[in-house]
């Protein structure tokens, strides 16, 4: 049976990188950029699907593909989406599970999510996103939005929903204003 393999983001550059778990936990090299990849302690390393407990920034090749990718920096979760165009339903659906992990599985509550992957997006996904942000000022939580595209942007002014969310340029800005827990 073959060693199960792990998407590692890169810190520097956010490639994604295929390694199995004996080179997960170990340092180790971008091939793109030369980044350091930090050794990282896998607890278990069993197939899992979308919403499962894997650690942040990490997602199995077995089972469905996780549309977030999660990275930490200075103490806040800067979440990526994965897809370009987040329009069907099960897209939609799955999103609001893996969204939904973060703060009860991950237990993360300061968290910035970056649009710069996403082209199109429906407005089931706007319902979900302010859902989520509820969720998380229940749990006395934090949510900024960075790095939105002008189409993107345009279809939250056309919802009114620019005034929901604390919207910041890029991520730097983002992290930096986020509130202390």
């Amino acid at each position: 049976m073959a060693a199960a393999k792990f998407i590692v983001e890169c810190p520097t550059c956010h490639a994604g990188i295929r390694r199995d778990r004996r080179v997960v936990e170990l340092e180790g090299r971008c091939p793109r950029c030369g980044g350091v990849l930090p050794a990282q302690r896998l607890e278990d390393t069993r197939p899992r699907h979308a919403g499962s407990e894997l650690p942040p920034g990490y997602r199995s090749e077995s089972g469905k593909k996780h549309l977030l990718s999660v990275m930490e920096h200075e103490g806040v979760a800067v979440v990526s989406f994965g897809a370009t165009a987040l329009l069907d339903r099960a897209n939609v659906q799955q999103l609001g599970d893996e969204l939904d992990a973060l703060v009860d599985t991950h237990k993360l509550l300061r968290i910035v999510l970056d649009f710069s992957n996403v082209n199109y997006m429906s407005s089931t996904v706007m319902s979900k996103l302010i859902v989520f942000q509820e969720k998380l000022k229940a749990a006395g939580g934090h949510l900024q939005l960075c790095c939105i595209g002008e189409q993107i942007l345009e279809a939250f002014k056309v919802m009114k929903a620019q005034k929901l969310f604390k919207i910041k340029a890029n991520e730097a800005d983002a992290i930096r204003s986020m509130p202390r827990n």
